[in-house]
């Protein structure tokens, strides 16, 4: 299983890396690299446990982690956190520090704190609060 997974995020990251270097030599008609007007969110809507089952695999999990560059988006940040059970724990939106009155990021905070970087009101299409913390 370790091994499987293992090529597969080495797969994924390949391409990633490649799209990465596409977006920065590329330029749009005003002459600017796309990368500066591009967004890339790399996001699973599950995870794997980090312990084995009685088979020696792991099973689906809900809790997940995700990469994002390019565009609106802080570089070199961590955003989230867990608990000693590796368990989301709650976190400030507008830091994406762990906090005790946060709350558990879920994609509807990602995606209306995407739409609130690019000025469009996330209310029409969520109704979590925008998570701020990974957007410029």
């Amino acid at each position: 299983n370790d091994d499987l997974q293992s090529g597969c995020f080495d797969y994924l990251f390949q391409y990633v890396h490649q799209l990465a270097n596409q977006l920065e030599s590329t330029l749009d008609n005003a002459g600017r690299p796309l990368i500066e007007t591009t967004t890339v969110i790399v996001l699973s809507e599950m995870g794997r446990t980090p312990v084995y089952n009685s088979s020696g695999g792991k099973d689906h999990w809900p809790y997940t982690s995700m990469l994002m560059f390019g565009n609106k988006v802080r570089g070199g940040s961590v955003v989230g956190a867990t608990d000693d059970r590796l368990i989301t724990a709650p976190v400030g939106l507008d830091d994406g520090q762990p906090a005790s009155k946060g709350v558990s990021i879920q994609s509807g905070h990602l995606l209306a704190g995407l739409l609130t970087a690019f000025d469009i009101d996330p209310g029409a299409y969520f109704t979590e609060n925008p998570l701020r913390a990974p957007f410029t």
